[in-house]
C-alpha cells in the first residue's frame, strides 16, 4: 500500500485544526492509501515539554497582558482572575486534545521542529499533501517552505484546501509565496478569494475544494463524537471567538423565543468570566466533545468558520456573525463566503444593524445538502486523481 505524508498542524490545539486534520487523514485512507501525519511542530523546537493549548486562549491572554494594560486595581484583579481561569481551562482541555491525538492521529515516528530537519531526513512517503487550515497564511508562516512541501520531490506535492487566511497577500510576501506556489503541481485552495489571489499572483488556476470536514458524512462524525451527559435539555449552542455583545444579546433573544437553554463553549473573556446561572458552560470540551455539542444542538450562534461548517453538517439552524470588536477579524470574514455561497445560506449571516430574516429560526437545508454532495464529489475527484498521479 502506498503511503501519503500529510502536513498540517498536528500539535496546534484548536478545534477546527484537529477536526480538519482527522477528516483529511480519514479521507486519504478511504481512497486506499496509508496516511502518515508528519509530526512537524516548529513552535516546540524539541526543547520544551510544555504542552500547547488552544490558540484562542493564548491569544486572549496575550491581548489582556500586553495590549490592554489595565489602569485600575479592579481591572488588574479581574485580569488576573481571568488568566488563572484560562490557564486551568487550557490544562483541562489539553488533556482531551492529547487523548484525541493519541486515539486518532497516525503520527510519524520522527518529530521535526524546523525545515532543515525535514529537508535532511524527509519522511519516506510516495506522495505528500499539505492542508487544510491556514497553512498558507502569509503572516503566520511566511518564509517557512515546509508548508509548501519544499522538502519533497516536486512531482509528489499536493495542496488540498489550504487557506491563505487573508483576502489579499501582503506586498512583502508576494514574491516569495509566488515562487513556492509555482512549484506545487497539484494545486487547490479552500476559498474562492484565495483562488482569485493566487491567479493574480501566479497566473495559475487553483481548484476550489471543500474543507476536509465536509468530506466525511454524519455517521462518520457521529462515530467519534462524545456527547455531554450534563446537558439534558434542548439547547442553543454559542461558540463565539470574539466578545461582541450584540451576538450574545441576539442569542438570548433566539433562545427565549424557542424555549432553549443556552450552552456556551467558553473561549473569550466574557464567556469565561460570566456568572449567569442560567447558562451552561461546556468547559471540558475537546475535539470529540466539540462534535457532540453540534450534533445535539437545536440552534447555533457562532462567528467561527468550523462552527458554521458543523452546523451545516448536522443541518442545525444557525446564524454566523461578523465580528466587530476585532476589526482585523471582521475583515477576514471572507473565509465564510465560499461555503455560504456554495450552500445558498448567505442569509444566515448577521451583523450589527441587520434585521433578523423572516422565519429566522428555521432553515431549509435541502439545497445546501445537494450542493455539498456535488462539491464533495468534485473535491474527492481532485484529491483521488492528484494522489494517483503524485504517487506513481
Amino acid at each position: 500500500m502506498k503511503k501519503i505524508g500529510l502536513l498540517s498542524f498536528p500539535r496546534y490545539y484548536n478545534y477546527g485544526t484537529f477536526l480538519q486534520l482527522y477528516a483529511m487523514e480519514t479521507t486519504i485512507e478511504k481512497l486506499g492509501y496509508a496516511c502518515e501525519i508528519i509530526d512537524y511542530d516548529r513552535d516546540n523546537n524539541n526543547e520544551s515539554t510544555k504542552k500547547p493549548v488552544d490558540s484562542s486562549y493564548l491569544d486572549l491572554i496575550k491581548k489582556m497582558l500586553s495590549i490592554r494594560q489595565l489602569s485600575t486595581l479592579k481591572s488588574r484583579l479581574d485580569n488576573r482572575i481571568f488568566e488563572r481561569k484560562m490557564r486551568k481551562l487550557s490544562q483541562e482541555r489539553t488533556s482531551l486534545y492529547d487523548l484525541f491525538l493519541s486515539n486518532h492521529f497516525k503520527l510519524g515516528s520522527v518529530r521535526y521542529s524546523q525545515y532543515k530537519e525535514l529537508e535532511q531526513t524527509p519522511p519516506q512517503c510516495d506522495a505528500f499533501v499539505v492542508g487544510s487550515d491556514q497553512v498558507w497564511h502569509p503572516l503566520g508562516h511566511f518564509k517557512d517552505p515546509s508548508y509548501f512541501l519544499k522538502f519533497a520531490p516536486k512531482d509528489q506535492r499536493i495542496a488540498y484546501a489550504p487557506s491563505l487566511g487573508v483576502s489579499e497577500i501582503p506586498e512583502q510576501a508576494r514574491d516569495w509565496m509566488k515562487e513556492q506556489i509555482l512549484d506545487i503541481p497539484f494545486l487547490s485552495v479552500r476559498e474562492m478569494e484565495g483562488a482569485t489571489e493566487i491567479k493574480a499572483l501566479t497566473g495559475r488556476t487553483a481548484k476550489v475544494v471543500l474543507d476536509p470536514t465536509l468530506l466525511l458524512d454524519i455517521k462518520e462524525w457521529d462515530g467519534i463524537s462524545v456527547v455531554s451527559d450534563v446537558i439534558s435539555k434542548p439547547y442553543l449552542l454559542c461558540y463565539i471567538l470574539e466578545s461582541d455583545s450584540y451576538i450574545r444579546e441576539l442569542a438570548q433573544e433566539i433562545a427565549s423565543s424557542l424555549n432553549l437553554t443556552i450552552v456556551v463553549l467558553p473561549v473569550n473573556k466574557h464567556d469565561v468570566m460570566d456568572t449567569n446561572p442560567d447558562v451552561i458552560k461546556a468547559y471540558n470540551t475537546g475535539p470529540a466533545e466539540f462534535v457532540g455539542l453540534f450534533k445535539n444542538a437545536s440552534f447555533v450562534c457562532t462567528d467561527s468558520f468550523h462552527g458554521t461548517v458543523f452546523s451545516i453538517i448536522y443541518n442545525c439552524p444557525f446564524f454566523t456573525f461578523k465580528r466587530h470588536n476585532n476589526p482585523t477579524q471582521a475583515a477576514l470574514h471572507s473565509r465564510m463566503n465560499t461555503i455560504l455561497n456554495i450552500t445558498g445560506l448567505t442569509d444566515r449571516v448577521l451583523y450589527k444593524g441587520k434585521d433578523l430574516p423572516v422565519n429566522a429560526t428555521t432553515v431549509d437545508f435541502s439545497y445546501a445538502n445537494k450542493q455539498i454532495a456535488i462539491e464533495k464529489e468534485k473535491s474527492l475527484l481532485f484529491l483521488s486523481e492528484s494522489l494517483n498521479s503524485a504517487s506513481s
